[in-house]
């Protein structure tokens, strides 16, 4: 790996930070949506408005956040968060009653504040000595000359004898255990100690796990050991004498209180007009009494042994960066930028790094060729410990946790031989994990594949976010989940790569008020966490040409091992086999799990998996032709119905003379022509579900059925929150009613639709992600160039399969598909009856 000098990282770290910043200044993040807004007061110039979040949003009070509304940008800030509401403070007023509106939170001023730490640096040769030897990982090692005992009496010696300590520890192998033995064992000798993660969820399962093991070996001391700022763990999960807030709340009972009453009495008054003055007097006692919070907070850290907070509080809280600490210990570093773990390294004399470069890698929006480089490749990799490790090397810097003590063998076979390429193992107290095992769904079953190709089981977009959801493989889901709890299992998880479906299935689980035993969330968010089992929803499939990015390329490995190692006993993975094997490259994580579970007879077809649905009230199962709840539902119904039915001609005429009965009614569909409704509100739709939204209490999905295949079931759900969700996934504005486009079935009709097209559509330049331009070079050859970082090369073959694929390209003489073919660098299309030869230029 080429060697660099400690200025040219700070000067590559600036400049990638400063031109995430710029992205996110400009074009924003994800974007949240919010509904049925409701104008509530205005005092002076500003407008409070309370809105409904659609997903869970973290969001201090005061934050500035910013709104798009039809086209325009504004700059809002957070009152508060009551349950699902949140209130802000706009500078305009854009009506009584706002349907639907976006809101973006990206922490740019975070970046700043590290910008501003590193470009501070120069003038300090200590803390540039500390960044060289971290990013050189070759500091002197001395625990060597020690007797070395056990694993964890070897890592004690580094954290007390090496500068630099780096941790790999695969999932399941104790990096919580160990990191918080360490921590404690310097506590004894009244060292500093400063504690960081990326997350305030993974500062808070480290920190725990100290207080725990302290207070179970009689070393806990009251003050010594801070959980110093936003703890996102439930109300009483965190130990009360561990939170600096908390602390504060029994020392100080007095300041805080008068705290709460203002800040509630500022709630109550912002929402009457003409209370501009008393708000601004509440306003001067807020600020006064949270200046004496805060510097009583402050002298908290200051007397403290051991503070855990976060690497972005680390930049820019002083109380924290101007201190110098023993020993800096950082968690989770394969999700942190490089230069934030590189900045915490400066604050101490020693500094230990932990976690697994084979997990996910830090996350920035910015498709910058320098932000790709500079903040999306962890530390690991960074400083050449990761491309060590895969040359065959143990860098003297470096220990590795081998043995995995969280999942069943069954489990972790797949990532042990396939991820980590045998360099973990079992421990033997795994064979324990067999009583999860013998557990209901899927009884004595400790991994499966729950293959979902014969129930089209679409994976669609949500209208706002794009981000993609799956309404069958979600309801399965919570099914399965409903199962297990009732079997005995209460530490049960929900993952899937996608966003939306996560809300979705979030709501879901809330509806039926099972959110405090099943945790739900994306894969990136649940990373750290574990539970007995585990669902594993892949999601995509058709009509989606192909699976999502976060699946399909090198980092998506890492995702799928993620995902498979939370699970102590019983992991299911739900996905559509057929649709991904097509279109998931040889080479990826997920296509070689695919094949795994098929070769250890795991994968389970319909008439197998069908049978461990559990019926519930609100989550009942049908067979298609049991009409008599749909009718029943149906005469009930009053008004409010959305009907989205790809073939409007296939419905029974019962369901349309009910409907016709009914007001408020809007039918989307392929087929207008067919729908025998006067009064109803009619949107031509290429939507492929059959859906039935009765208001918001029902939903129906398959019945009545009206597609182009067989449904082999159908389910009503009763949960209004989620309910309201799925239904502002679906855009209920009229697409324009053209035949679909004509894919060529010979050479002969190419243009219409060409290599260059799918190139445009389907895919990105692996350096920066940006569209390439196609081009023939003189020597009749394609070459595809990228203007935005330069990067040029040819059409490897498995792009041209792809389009082949895409396409269903077919010999002119014969009808027979072409096969794509890579010969001594040639890369061309064989028929494989005909011999006929194309080539990419062919069909440019």
């Amino acid at each position: 790996m080429e060697k660099r000098t400690v200025r040219t990282y700070l000067k590559e770290w600036k400049r990638a930070l400063s031109i995430e910043v710029d992205y996110l200044k400009t074009q924003g993040g994800t974007a949240h949506l919010l509904v049925e807004g409701e104008f509530i007061t205005k005092n002076q110039d500003e407008f409070t408005y309370r809105f409904n979040m659609t997903n869970d949003l973290f969001l201090l009070d005061g934050a500035v956040v910013r709104l798009v509304y039809q086209g325009e940008e504004i700059k809002a800030e957070v009152i508060t968060i009551e349950g699902k509401n949140l209130i802000l403070k706009l500078p305009l007023f854009i009506g009584e009653e706002i349907e639907r509106i976006e809101l973006y939170n990206e922490p740019w001023e975070l970046l700043e504040a590290l910008i501003d730490r590193l470009e501070e640096l120069k003038d300090y040769r200590t803390k540039l000595a500390r960044v060289k030897r971290l990013m050189s990982a070759d500091a002197p090692v001395k625990h060597n000359e020690k007797t070395i005992k056990s694993p964890l009496h070897e890592i004690l010696l580094r954290s007390h004898l090496n500068a630099t300590t780096f941790i790999w520890g695969p999932p399941g192998t104790g990096k919580t255990y160990t990191l918080s033995r360490v921590i404690a064992n310097h506590c004894r000798t009244k060292k500093k100690v400063l504690v960081l993660s990326h997350s305030n969820a993974a500062v808070d399962v480290v920190m725990s796990e100290v207080a725990s093991y302290m207070k179970g070996k009689n070393l806990w001391r009251q003050g010594e050991v801070i959980r110093y700022g936003t703890s996102r763990y439930e109300e009483g999960q965190l130990h009360s004498d561990l939170q600096s807030a908390s602390i504060l709340e029994m020392d100080h009972p007095d300041i805080i209180g008068q705290i709460v009453a203002l800040e509630a009495e500022r709630i109550r008054l912002s929402r009457y007009s003409g209370t501009s003055s008393k708000l601004v007097h509440i306003d001067r006692q807020l600020s006064k009494l949270r200046g004496q919070k805060l510097e009583l907070e402050r002298e908290l850290v200051e007397r403290a042994h051991i503070i855990g907070a976060t690497l972005s509080k680390a930049t820019t809280d002083r109380t924290l960066y101007e201190k110098e600490y023993d020993l800096i210990v950082v968690d989770e570093i394969s999700m942190a930028y490089a230069p934030q773990v590189a900045f915490s390294a400066t604050l101490g004399k020693r500094i230990i790094v932990c976690g697994d470069f084979k997990q996910l890698p830090p996350i920035a929006l910015s498709d910058h060729a320098y932000v790709n480089q500079w903040l999306k490749e962890d530390l690991f990799y960074q400083s050449g410990i990761a491309q060590a490790v895969q040359r065959g090397e143990v860098p003297p810097n470096l220990f590795i946790l081998e043995k995995q003590r969280r999942m069943h063998p069954d489990i972790s076979a797949f990532t042990n031989q396939y991820i980590y390429h045998n360099k973990v193992s079992d421990h033997d107290s795994v064979s324990v994990r067999q009583e999860i095992a013998n557990q209901k769904p899927f009884q004595s079953k400790a991994s499966i594949l729950i293959d979902t190709s014969s129930l089209h089981a679409h994976a669609l977009k949500d209208t706002v976010t794009e981000s993609r959801y799956s309404l069958i493989s979600g309801l399965l889901s919570v099914s399965y989940l409903l199962r297990a709890y009732k079997s005995g299992l209460s530490s049960l998880g929900y993952v899937t790569p996608y966003k939306a479906q996560a809300r979705l299935v979030q709501q879901l689980v809330e509806d039926l008020k099972m959110s405090e035993c099943i945790a739900v969330s994306t894969v990136h968010r649940f990373q750290g966490s574990e539970r007995d089992m585990i669902i594993f929803d892949v999601v995509d499939s058709a009509p989606q040409s192909r699976p999502g990015v976060l699946l399909t390329d090198e980092k998506g490995d890492r995702l799928v091992n993620v995902a498979l190692t939370r699970s102590r006993g019983k992991l299911l993975t739900i996905a559509d086999d057929t649709y991904l094997q097509k279109r998931v490259s040889k080479e990826r994580a997920l296509f070689k799990l695919l094949k795994h579970v098929t070769k250890h007879d795991q994968k389970l077809q319909p008439s197998l998996f069908l049978k461990e649905l559990v019926q519930h009230k609100q989550l009942a199962w049908f067979k298609t032709s049991d009409t008599r709840q749909l009718l029943q539902d149906l005469k009930q119904a009053k008004s409010n119905i959305l009907f989205c039915v790809p073939s409007a001609s296939k419905v029974p005429s019962d369901v349309w003379k009910l409907l016709n009965e009914k007001v408020d009614v809007t039918i989307l569909t392929k087929e207008p022509e067919h729908v025998p409704l006067s009064h109803a509100t009619i949107v031509y739709s290429s939507y492929p579900l059959s859906l039935l939204f009765i208001g918001h209490q029902v939903l129906w999905l398959n019945m009545p059925y009206a597609g182009e295949h067989k449904a082999i079931l159908s389910v009503r759900v009763q949960a209004t929150q989620m309910i309201e969700l799925l239904r502002t996934y679906i855009d209920v504005t009229p697409e324009v009613a053209i035949h679909e486009e004509k894919i060529p079935k010979t050479t002969a009709s190419k243009k219409e639709y060409s290599l260059s097209k799918y190139l445009s559509v389907w895919e990105r330049c692996p350096d920066c992600n940006s569209t390439r331009e196609a081009e023939v070079t003189k020597k009749g050859k394609v070459r595809l160039l990228c203007h935005y970082c330069g990067n040029v090369g040819g059409v490897p073959r498995f792009i041209f399969e792809r389009y082949i694929e895409y396409v269903d390209l077919k010999c002119v003489h014969c009808q027979k598909g072409f096969e794509a073919v890579s010969d001594e660098g040639r890369v061309y299309a064989c028929c494989p009856s005909c011999h006929l030869e194309i080539e990419p230029k062919d069909v440019l």
